[in-house]
């Protein structure tokens, strides 16, 4: 019965072929074992059966093999800050190299329409529930989470590829899915429409059997986001300035490694997760559509490096090392480096200097992770690879990458081990909200309040207090590209801050002298991805992205 229900979002695909068989009589009896339209949209544990499937297409980002590489992977490939191992499976090396082309998908395009289409289901349909089983001010409030999940959903079509088809209502008959594309500003619009909504009637917070699901300050943080994104920084301060005060209590972690631990989920730095539960092998849980659909958080599988049961796909580009470089903490702290250093990388932190103990689940030393397995890997490319690491007082910083991965599980195999893979990715963070908030402040030349976020930044990461206060536009600027570069390194979002703060000419020569392999290839259309050759050939009326012709 339950994969029944969780897959009821089709069922308006199907209503128009069923109303032709009424004449006879037999025909026209209702299964009982079956719900359909008319038995299912009348309580309030049907709809959180359907608010579940609308959940479940955004977990393809970290899950399944394929699902890591369409997602997650491909995102994090394309900026400065990861280096991608040469020769690795996939077409990941193409999107990171920028020799991708509309043959290849990487931005999960069937899973956006999929959860978009759910979306649209359900709020065509949440009002027929009686109103004795569900309030109108209750189903304000499942609108709203339904509502915000569409708008994340064409964020991301709209981050990604720019002009992409528009739908608002359910998609009944297939024809109706051969729609034009909808310019990117208008795909914007509707975002905004679909967050501010969202931002109206969500909960402030969520009852414990309901944490991880969507709420006001997720809302109000991703309306920010997507004002950034456009260049709206005035409306872009408004909303993300609500998430610095009461009613909310974000604030930021005070060890930053707990932000990335499976063990600490959803603590006070957590605006916005996306949950995973491997404990049945697959997942029963809530939002999944089948009990084996999803194997758990696998980016520890992927990102880990080689020693630690991992498949060792990225590494930590030289510009992200030299950025970590640039300034030392104070003499008399309890470490030599950036604290944020120590959860983006496992490196030869002794080796430079530093007395602070490594940190390590492993009965493996950095020089036994480092000289067979992971060297060898690097070397396939000895020209853009380790080698162009920065050196302190004449010893190379040797590094490998150490957010999700195993170096916080408890066995050496997050594929097979269910209890490596009981993490979640931490989609959007108090930190993010600091350093957007300060961007738009800069970018609306408020340098005091960019300042103050800044400044709670720099402390957690335990560096010494600059003041930006009187600085310029530009500088308070690179110092919120540097710190944000920092603090999210391999986490897939330098691409998307290197696309707004550079021209596309900027951008080419910024790779090319940083040493990103494939810089050379870069080009404007790279900021996008092309639409999908199949879904052109399927869809008679959409246009390629213009850059793409």
């Amino acid at each position: 019965m339950k994969n029944n229900i969780v897959k009821l979002a089709l069922i308006p695909l199907l209503a128009g072929s069923l109303t032709a068989c009424n004449e006879a009589d037999f025909l026209n009896k209702v299964n009982p074992n079956i719900a359909t339209e008319g038995t299912f949209w009348v309580t309030a544990k049907n709809l959180d059966h359907a608010m579940g499937t609308i959940y479940s297409p955004i977990r393809n980002q970290c899950y399944g093999y394929f699902g890591a590489h369409t997602g997650y992977l491909i995102m994090t490939s394309r900026g400065d800050d990861v280096f991608l191992i040469p020769n690795e499976d996939g077409d990941i090396k193409y999107f990171s190299t920028f020799t991708n082309t509309p043959n290849m998908d990487g931005g999960s395009w069937s899973d956006m329409y999929k959860g978009i289409q759910r979306a649209n289901v359900f709020l065509a349909n949440v009002d027929k529930v009686p109103d004795v089983a569900v309030s109108p001010d209750e189903k304000n409030v499942w609108k709203a989470e339904a509502s915000f999940m569409r708008g994340m959903y064409y964020f991301l079509l709209a981050s990604n590829y720019g002009n992409v088809p528009l739908h608002l209502t359910p998609v009944n008959k297939q024809e109706d899915t051969f729609i034009a594309a909808t310019p990117e500003q208008q795909v914007w619009e509707q975002v905004e429409k679909d967050f501010i909504f969202a931002a109206t009637y969500l909960p402030v917070e969520r009852i414990s059997s309901q944490i991880g699901r969507a709420t006001r300050g997720a809302a109000l943080a991703y309306l920010g986001k997507a004002y950034v994104f456009q260049g709206k920084h005035d409306k872009a301060k408004v909303e993300l300035s609500k998430l610095l005060s009461a009613p909310y209590t974000y604030d930021l972690m005070d060890d930053p490694y707990d932000n990335f631990k499976p063990d600490t989920k959803f603590n006070k730095e957590s605006v916005f997760e996306i949950a995973y539960n491997p404990q049945f092998g697959g997942s029963s849980t809530w939002g999944s559509e089948e009990s084996n659909t999803c194997q758990g958080m696998v980016l520890p599988t992927y990102l880990g490096p080689e020693g630690t049961g991992a498949w060792f796909k990225m590494a930590p580009a030289p510009f992200a090392v030299k950025e970590f470089i640039k300034e030392l903490r104070p003499a008399n702290s309890d470490s030599k480096f950036d604290k944020r250093m120590y959860i983006t990388f496992y490196f030869n932190q002794n080796e430079l200097g530093d007395t602070k103990p490594y940190e390590n689940n492993y009965e493996k030393t950095f020089a036994q992770l480092w000289e067979v397995p992971s060297k060898g890997k690097l070397s396939r490319d000895p020209d853009n690879s380790y080698k162009a690491n920065p050196k302190i007082d004449g010893v190379q910083v040797l590094a490998l990458g150490k957010k999700y991965t195993n170096f916080f599980g408890k066995s050496n195999d997050a594929m097979y081990t269910p209890s490596d893979r009981d993490n979640n990715l931490r989609v959007f963070r108090f930190a993010e909200v600091l350093l957007l908030h300060a961007e738009a402040c800069a970018q609306t030349n408020d340098m005091v309040g960019a300042n103050t976020d800044l400044k709670r930044i720099c402390e957690r990461a335990g560096l010494a207090y600059k003041d930006f206060s009187t600085a310029s536009k530009e500088v308070v600027m690179k110092e919120i590209e540097h710190q944000k570069t920092l603090e999210f390194c391999m986490e897939g979002q330098r691409f998307y801050d290197i696309r707004r703060w550079y021209t596309a000419a900027q951008a080419k020569q910024h790779f090319i002298e940083c040493g990103k392999v494939g810089g050379e290839n870069f080009q404007e259309k790279y900021f996008y991805y092309p639409i999908n050759e199949g879904e052109m050939n399927n869809n008679p009326s959409i246009d390629q992205h213009p850059l793409w012709k």
